[in-house]
């Protein structure tokens, strides 16, 4: 169907004379009740407009509603020159609505008219509210030249479909629009309404599927009230442009204006609209209209859109379920890891004894959340007294930007939700609408918002592990000190004097050299705490002169006598402010994808990866040793320098990204500032905090990742359509890079800090395993997490159409959830995992440091050297 602007002005004209009898030829056939085929032949002229009438005795056969196919041939003379376009412009009413259309055709080089100009539509059509014995259908044709007007109609009842399954035909030789009524029942239970639509198209290549947009609204709507109460057929492009023409405002909703809202939304192949309570317009009892129609306006190809109706009920229970699941689930299989840890160290403990480990060693591992003791308390009332005076470090300015997200992130997403309830255009937000749950009240989707909880879980998780961790090796230091001190006090004087810090030294020294060895120790005291203490070096062997110097380190107030006090003061306490930010940030990322997946899209998703990237760059500084006074300036330096200007980036290049703003001088500078910013992190010492003290290896591997980093970006940003087709936006592109660098560095921070120390014995391998045994869990949850995340079941990218991104919509898996939705659950398992692996590096690196024996690790090696040196060679292993 083709709709010129200057079809109302001819229209107008016949209808005046139409009104006005001036009617040169019409023609009149009454049909017998089950004839409703109309065929006539009649002139047209500048002067003269045919009217045609066909009049049908209504014996039961048409219902509520009808069909009415048009064929209209217009036959010029061949002799006829045309000195403007050849205009059909045609009116049919049943009863007193009438539609028109309208064709035009251009003259050829020589300015022969064309000999034929058809119109070929189909018209669904009303019987009204009050029965009519007859179906009266009129029309007037109108031409520019004088031609022959055959008129061809086929009236036909619409087919009797199920209830709950029904189907439109559209496309091809049938038009552009389909109409269809359907009707919910009376049943107050239901709390969902679903259409779910299937589009079979007469074409087999996907490239020339239409984009179909349907339309659902009450019959109440004043788009087609008024048709639906007096009969007529419906005009479809006065009733899509009413559809369309909602008021747009933030302010109250005008009841007035929601009464003409229709839920909406285009797709290729399938799709699915959901009604419920809460949407706009609700779900109701009585008559409803679904509207379709074909958005390739040039080619429509034949299309059979199948339609299903499914009604849900209980849908509290539903949504309360599924919170449960998340919830529950996510800390029964947490908890279910740390009992799998307890198990692994219970059973290592009871396979390995060493005879040289003091009593009080073995309430060091593991470090999981267990029952809470007045040491737990005691920890908290510290933490808790800290709040008050917060040092300007990872947690706190990651909780104070987690504040400043919230109150802006929250406003701009609700923005885009409401201008979608609004005008019922759900092609705003790219929902699953295959597995789409909303509330009772709130037309939201809940179940998408519930999967988020797994990372508030997990978020509390790290948080709990953190804090039993720091308190079981905050007391354990402590008694380590007093189990120590007590071993070197042999006369119970509660002080040691410098000559019974040499005797100490003598006893063991059987040799007489001046030289004791780890060994010569325990064979004297029973125990290694004492030496390993002293040994900062860890070379298993201590001089005279080594001991003498301990004595003047630990005796920092020149008393010439050592207290346990005073011992204590050297334990350097394990920092775990990294972990603490972990949690910080998957509390972020839970709230961040909570808004995003409260209208999914690609100017959201931005918001999405806010706390991804530092979720990975903290997992990349997890393992760091912070030095006393420069902690805090790093932080600072991290936020103001890194974290904001990545937000600041993704902003920006987000609306280049979806073409909001064109490529132009702006753009340029824009992309050359990023890039300017980028070199100096990449190239200006920002690297040396992962790389302290690198061999040539680690210098070799530095440099690579630096390459790789501003190769990507340059890249990216000079050649912005690669940064849509291969990275799928900016925030996509600084997710990806922040996660290369965290796979690099932390893998390197593994080797250097915990399986360099391992030996490749059976035991010390054995051993291994079993400790780290949940890493299989973590494996295997991960991989299932990347498996759901890459099936896609909506696309948020650049350049890809909503039709598109309703196209790949797929059911729920899981009850109210989706593979997304898992994707949430199992990511937030596996990253949760792997922050306690690191946890549990950071616990043994800082043991090693303590002159603690790991438990099935023989060697002791330094830790606080082990990022520059292997015991082989001096050179770092490369990795």
């Amino acid at each position: 169907m083709t709709f010129k602007g200057h079809w109302w002005a001819s229209l107008l004209w016949a209808l005046v004379r139409l009104a006005g009898g001036q009617i040169d030829g019409q023609c009149i056939q009454e049909r017998k009740a089950k004839e409703v085929d109309f065929s006539c032949r009649s002139l047209s002229s500048e002067t003269s407009s045919p009217r045609f009438e066909m009049i049908t005795p209504n014996s039961g056969m048409f219902k509520d509603m009808f069909e009415l196919r048009v064929l209209l041939r217009t036959q010029i003379s061949p002799a006829t020159n045309c000195t403007s376009d050849l205009v059909v412009d045609t009116i049919f009413g049943y009863r007193t609505n009438y539609v028109s259309l309208h064709r035009h055709a251009h003259a050829d080089e020589q300015g022969k008219c064309p000999q034929d100009l058809d119109v070929d539509d189909v018209l669904f059509c009303m019987m009204g509210a009050e029965a009519n014995p007859n179906v009266r259908i009129a029309s007037l044709v109108a031409t520019n030249y004088a031609a022959t007007v055959h008129m061809n109609a086929k009236v036909r009842p619409m087919p009797k479909q199920h209830k709950y399954r029904f189907h439109l035909r559209y496309g091809g030789g049938r038009g552009r629009e389909a109409v269809h009524t359907f009707q919910i029942p009376d049943i107050s239970s239901i709390d969902l309404w679903r259409l779910k639509m299937t589009a079979q198209h007469s074409s087999s290549n996907p490239k020339d599927f239409p984009t179909s947009r349907v339309f659902i609204f009450p019959e109440s709507s004043p788009c087609i009230a008024s048709i639906i109460n007096d009969g007529g057929c419906v005009d479809a492009v006065l009733l899509h442009t009413c559809l369309k023409s909602v008021h747009v405002s933030f302010r109250s909703p005008d009841p007035e204006e929601n009464v003409k809202v229709a839920l909406h939304l285009t797709f290729q192949t399938h799709a699915q609209l959901t009604l419920s309570r809460g949407s706009i317009p609700a779900i109701q009892a009585g008559n409803w209209v679904l509207f379709a129609t074909c958005m390739n306006f040039d080619n429509c190809p034949a299309t059979t859109l199948q339609v299903e109706a499914v009604r849900e009920s209980n849908l509290w229970w539903k949504l309360a379920a599924g919170a449960g699941i998340v919830i529950l689930g996510t800390l029964i299989a947490l908890l279910s890891v740390n009992a799998i840890y307890v198990f692994a160290y219970s059973l290592l403990n009871w396979c390995h004894e060493h005879h040289d480990r003091p009593s009080h060693e073995k309430n060091l591992w593991p470090v999981v959340i267990g029952m809470c003791g007045s040491e737990h308390w005691q920890m908290l009332l510290w933490k808790l007294q800290g709040v008050r005076q917060p040092l300007p470090f990872f947690p706190t300015l990651l909780t104070l930007m987690l504040g400043v997200f919230l109150a802006t992130t929250a406003q701009f997403v609700m923005t885009h939700y409401g201008l979608m309830t609004r005008t019922g255009n759900r092609d705003i937000c790219f929902y699953n609408e295959m597995c789409y749950y909303p509330g009772k009240y709130l037309d939201l989707p809940w179940n998408h918002i519930f999967s988020n909880f797994a990372y508030v879980v997990a978020a509390f998780n790290i948080v709990l592990q953190a804090f039993f961790a720091e308190t079981r090796c905050y007391f354990f230091s402590r008694r380590s000190i007093q189990a120590l001190f007590n071993d070197m006090d042999l006369k119970r004087k509660g002080f040691l004097t410098r000559d019974d810090w040499r005797e100490l030294f003598l006893k063991a020294d059987l040799r007489e050299n001046n030289n004791i060895s780890r060994q010569e120790w325990v064979d004297t005291y029973t125990n290694a705490t004492g030496f390993d203490f002293i040994d900062e070096n860890n070379d298993g062997f201590l001089e005279l002169w080594e001991w003498e110097a301990a004595f003047r380190r630990i005796d920092q107030d020149h008393r010439q006598s050592i207290k346990e006090d005073d011992m204590e003061k050297l334990v350097r306490d394990i920092d775990l402010r990294a972990f603490y930010a972990i949690g910080v940030a998957f509390l972020g990322e839970g709230v961040g994808s909570m808004c995003y997946h409260l209208c999914p899209s690609v100017e959201t998703f931005q918001f999405d990866t806010c706390f991804m990237i530092p979720i990975a760059n903290l997992f990349t500084l997890a393992l760091v040793d912070w030095e006393e006074g420069s902690d805090s300036i790093s932080a600072v330096k991290y936020f103001g320098y890194i974290l904001t200007p990545i937000w600041l980036v993704n902003f920006i290049g987000t609306w280049y990204d979806i073409q909001v703003f064109p490529i132009g001088i702006l753009y340029w500078i824009y992309a050359f500032g990023v890039i300017a910013w980028f070199a100096s992190l990449v190239f200006g010492g920002s690297m040396n905090r992962l790389f302290p003290a690198p061999g040539a290896c680690g210098h070799f591997a530095k440099t690579m990742l630096q390459l790789c980093l501003i190769i990507a970006i340059s890249v990216s940003f000079l050649i912005p359509q690669l940064r849509g087709h291969i990275f799928s936006g900016t925030a996509n592109l600084f997710l990806m890079l922040s996660v290369l660098v965290m796979i690099f560095v932390v893998g390197r921070q593994l080797y250097v800090k915990d399986i360099a120390y391992m030996s490749c014995s059976f035991r010390e391998v054995g051993g291994r395993l079993i400790k780290n045994s949940y890493a299989a869990v973590l494996c295997g949850v991960a991989v299932m997490a990347v498996i759901c995340f890459g099936q896609k079941v909506v696309i948020v990218e650049p350049n890809t159409t909503p039709a598109q991104s309703h196209d790949v919509n797929q059911e729920c898996v899981f009850g109210i959830f989706d593979l997304h939705d898992v994707w949430h659950l199992l990511s937030a398992l596996a990253l949760s995992l792997f922050a306690m692996l690191l946890l549990d590096v950071r616990v043994n690196s800082w043991a090693r440091r303590l002159g603690i024996r790991i438990l099935f690790e023989d060697a002791i090696r330094s830790d606080s050297s082990d990022e520059g040196k292997d015991s082989s060679d001096g050179e770092e292993p490369c990795f």
